[in-house]
């Protein structure tokens, strides 16, 4: 992936709490405003990410069936 590609976008990761999205997620909060979105965070990847704590990235629960809720 050519990370300059993706600047100033909205990004939304769906599975956001696991391995591959929290490290995607590092890869494009700098330059992006990231939302991760998955069932839950509690002593997910994400909280040892070097994207937790960023002013970009946003963390949305719920579940990737409930139409509203990703809406």
């Amino acid at each position: 992936m050519n990370d300059a590609t993706l600047r100033g976008k909205k990004v939304l990761i769906t599975g956001g709490a696991g391995c591959i999205g929290a490290a995607l997620a590092e890869r494009l909060v700098e330059h992006n405003e990231v939302r991760l979105f998955d069932l839950g965070f509690e002593g997910s990847s994400v909280s040892l990410s070097n994207a937790w704590g960023h002013p970009n990235l946003t963390l949305a629960e719920g579940n990737i069936l409930d139409a509203d809720r990703v809406r």
